[in-house]
């Protein structure tokens, strides 16, 4: 899984790119999330107090050319998804029961995680 993500900055909104691969990682990474952490207060505490809103900022996102995917919010919100997929990786003991509840195998969720924070970094830096 390709590690490098894509991020702009315009007038305060982040636009950040996803691969195909990367955004379907990102969904099933949320739907697990959100399906283990029922309690709204234990979602709070790990991707911050907006966290009712991670479905739809993650489900928002404008499908482009070659199946990407691009997700246009506020820092806030690129927090709230690094948050979740560093932490999801935590929720289970076994690789093997990460992968058949998400799909993906834990190193593919954390240089996503990455690849997303440099992108962001990067971008941060370039304005």
């Amino acid at each position: 899984m390709r590690s490098s993500v894509k991020a702009l900055r315009e007038q305060g909104v982040w636009s950040v790119e996803f691969t195909e691969a990367q955004y379907d990682l990102l969904v099933r990474s949320m739907v697990t999330f959100l399906a283990i952490e029922k309690e709204r207060f234990a979602r709070v505490v790990t991707v911050g107090p907006r966290a009712e809103e991670l479905d739809a900022i993650i489900s928002g996102a404008e499908r482009v050319h070659g199946g990407k995917a691009v997700i246009r919010t506020s820092l806030d919100d690129i927090h709230m998804i690094h948050s979740m997929l560093v932490f999801l990786p935590t929720l289970f003991t076994s690789e093997e029961d990460f992968v058949t509840r998400v799909g993906f195998f834990k190193e593919n969720v954390a240089e996503v995680a990455a690849g997303l924070k440099r992108a962001i970094v990067r971008t941060a830096v370039d304005v």
